[in-house]
């Protein structure tokens, strides 16, 4: 009966993680690989609680988990400009949690390389699941994943290295014991930890307050509580019966950046009613809105395409409206020389639209190797890369994702 108890508390504990929209969780992740540190503050408040939660599991310490935060969240931002899958954040940026507690912990062998060598979600899956000892659901969780989708690749990993599940060792890679209690983290120190990673990194601290960001309800939209909802539904039934029909109406402008190459919309409701929520999608694709003032929101959409914006009052009235976006920057870098010289490739890049990302420049040979260049000037566009032994591929993305494919075939250099 004991046992029972505390595995209920357990799963308690393990639901308590809250799920999130991956269309939203992609978004805000390829805003953040353009070095937008708003978007990155945005990014740690809505995955922040699973870092912390998963990095739980592999200390019983807890002032050893907040410096593993803190290294943690440092690697993930100096990593994300060049993240090749947005759909991947949370496997990836898990992975460097691991991989800081394995640095510090000193601890490999066999097993564990093995598992680290499948592809990325598999191989995440399989570490969280034979290694720390964790249920399938909180597997689930912090993923942000389905339960069967962690069976099925869990599945994919022992066909790949021909073990069964059922013959693995579960020892914890920093040797913690499996049940520890998943606690909320402060948010104080939370808040922290992202100050020090900007100042550490070189980003410049976010703008847009740590309130307005560290709550999911913002993005779907749950603005008033249980309590005010039913003050003011009551108050709507009974004494503006009328109101429940009214329809909302607003204004839509747009402001183009400039130097971002992307265009803002602001939305200006008018009505005297609360405005219930405010959303834009580009097809089935949800974009995130903010609200820069009282009933006063903004929407900045990556690509052009029709985008579908729509206002829901508190009484449930909505209407919505299509808007051609054709301002945003769709058009990659391009290659205006290039040259060999001295055992190096120099290129030449140039983008009218809103920059190079330098940072995100590299290459990728036959066999698969990433190379980066020895170095790059942002000033003439200038980019140089060792004379490769064998044929390569070079990527040279913008701030916004557009990237330029050269593939080269070399010829042997004559002695």
């Amino acid at each position: 009966m004991i046992i029972r108890l505390r595995y209920m508390i357990y799963r308690r504990r393990e639901n308590s993680v809250e799920r999130l929209d991956q269309a939203y969780l992609n978004d805000i992740v390829r805003k953040a690989m353009t070095g937008s540190s708003n978007s990155f503050a945005e990014l740690y408040a809505a995955c922040a609680e699973r870092f912390y939660i998963y990095l739980r599991h592999l200390s019983d310490d807890r002032e050893t988990v907040w410096e593993l935060m803190q290294s943690s969240v440092v690697m993930i931002l100096k990593g994300i400009p060049s993240l090749q899958n947005p759909e991947l954040f949370l496997p990836w940026a898990l992975r460097q949690c691991l991989r800081c507690a394995m640095e510090r912990a000193d601890t490999e062998d066999e097993e564990m390389i093995r598992l680290l060598s499948l592809p990325l979600s598999e191989s995440q899956m399989a570490v969280m699941k034979y290694r720390q000892n964790m249920s399938n659901s909180l597997i689930a969780d912090l993923l942000n994943v389905s339960r069967s989708m962690v069976k099925r690749y869990l599945k994919s990993a022992d066909r790949h290295l021909g073990i069964s599940a059922g013959k693995r060792s579960t020892v914890s890679v920093t040797d913690s014991i499996p049940f520890v209690h998943t606690e909320k983290a402060d948010p104080v120190r939370l808040l922290q930890t992202l100050s020090h990673a900007f100042d550490i990194c070189g980003w410049k601290a976010n703008t847009v307050p740590m309130e307005a960001l560290s709550s999911y309800a913002v993005y779907r939209k749950e603005r008033f509580s249980l309590q005010k909802r039913i003050t003011v539904g009551a108050g709507i039934l009974f004494l503006a019966l009328p109101m429940l029909f009214i329809l909302p109406e607003y204004d839509v402008s747009s402001v183009d950046l400039g130097s971002r190459g992307l265009p803002v919309y602001t939305i200006s409701v008018k009505s005297f009613l609360p405005v219930r929520r405010v959303t834009a999608r580009i097809r089935s694709h949800s974009l995130p809105v903010y609200e820069a003032d009282a009933k006063i929101f903004t929407v900045e959409p990556i690509r052009n395409a029709d985008m579908t914006i729509e206002v829901e009052l508190i009484n449930r009235q909505n209407t919505h409206t299509v808007y051609p976006v054709t301002a945003v920057d769709a058009k990659g870098p391009v290659l205006s020389e290039s040259r060999t010289e001295n055992g190096e490739v120099i290129l030449y890049v140039k983008d009218e639209g809103i920059g190079v990302n330098y940072r995100g420049v590299y290459a990728r040979d036959i066999s698969g190797t990433i190379i980066k260049p020895l170095r790059y000037d942002s000033e003439t566009g200038e980019i140089v890369f060792e004379y490769p032994q064998i044929s390569s591929d070079v990527y040279i993305p913008d701030h916004i994702g557009n990237t330029l494919h050269i593939a080269f075939t070399l010829k042997q250099r004559s002695r």
